[in-house]
């Protein structure tokens, strides 16, 4: 077996005194010694999917939930991207470019958060952020360890204000605190990795960074589920586009009840005015679903769970009540 590459960024940080070797999404193996032995599974087959293959539970959503971050691109536009996308990539700019470039046209961002409504669905972008939630669990048996410390370049949720207030206050409790991705923000629903030109041919890690990120919030969601003693986990799902310098790579991660499958739906190209508007197609229908069907199926489960919560510590103080009623007797 060939020696077990750990990365500078990840062997600096991890240092050991318990025998094991942390791997990270950046070092070989990981896939084969983490992300398989947790039952994650990448399908990388030609992409068959169409955009109208995204989830839609039929409901008509408020079209200003989602207008921060649609993407309104016609084919002038659409152009106008591809040209200077093509020149950023022939002349190799740095990140920071590429990076204005994204945020510009491809991947709107900020932090839409309206404070003064309560119930307002809104959208929560966070650049590398480290939301120190747990996954799925890691076996130290075959001698390698990894704590999903994820750190991607772009992550969508939606904002905790999808609760009224009371119910916020709820969640945040300690014993409830695994609900929450960030202190305002839920259910994240689509992450970015970014590759630049002077970083391409790093394919490979984008996609054990984007897999290890969906495999966070689908067991998130997938505890969620179990709490409430369902096996339907048809809602369980998670979004993730990869831009490589020219290329676009769209991935869908779902949970079937058994192995996490996070497997590619679409491969595209910025290098053409058609591949910039096939994008922006892409991009509205995953938020478009993020911001609703997804929102609405959470949040639903949430309040199915607390409302659980709250039967059960019923029924235990009847239990006390009954039985000091009994000690009372005697």
């Amino acid at each position: 077996m060939s020696t077990i590459r750990a990365s500078s960024t990840s062997s600096g940080k991890r240092k050991r005194t318990d025998g094991l070797t942390f791997i990270g999404p950046k070092d070989n193996y990981f896939q084969e010694y983490i992300l398989s032995q947790c039952g994650v599974s990448i399908v990388e087959d030609p992409p068959r999917s169409r955009v109208d293959d995204i989830p839609d539970d039929g409901i008509m959503d408020d079209p200003s939930l989602s207008s921060m971050v649609h993407l309104d691109i016609d084919l002038d536009t659409a152009t106008q991207i591809s040209d200077q996308i093509m020149l950023y990539h022939r002349r190799r700019y740095n990140e920071a470019t590429f990076n204005k470039l994204v945020a510009k046209w491809l991947a709107p961002f900020d932090d839409y958060i309206n404070k003064d409504g309560p119930e307002q669905v809104t959208s929560l972008w966070r650049e590398r952020w480290r939301p120190g939630k747990a996954g799925p669990y890691v076996s130290s048996q075959m001698g390698f360890i990894y704590d999903w410390d994820i750190e991607p370049d772009t992550t969508y949720m939606i904002v905790s204000n999808i609760f009224e207030h009371p119910v916020r206050e709820e969640i945040s409790a300690p014993d409830l605190e695994w609900l929450l991705a960030e202190p305002s923000g839920v259910s994240p629903y689509l992450t970015f990795e970014l590759k630049t030109a002077e970083r391409s041919g790093k394919e490979s890690e984008a996609i054990h960074q984007i897999a290890a990120a969906s495999a966070v919030w689908l067991h998130q969601r997938r505890r969620l589920k179990e709490e409430l003693n369902t096996s339907d986990f048809s809602d369980v799902r998670h979004y993730s586009i990869v831009i490589n310098s020219l290329a676009y790579q769209i991935w869908e991660a779902v949970y079937n009840g058994k192995k996490f499958v996070v497997r590619m739906i679409h491969l595209g190209s910025f290098s053409t005015a058609d591949g910039v508007v096939q994008y922006a197609k892409w991009s509205n229908a995953i938020h478009k679903w993020g911001l609703g069907t997804n929102a609405r199926a959470f949040k639903k489960d949430v309040l199915a769970l607390l409302e659980k919560r709250k039967d059960r510590q019923a029924e235990d103080e009847d239990e006390d009540e009954d039985e000091n009623s009994s000690a009372s007797s005697s």
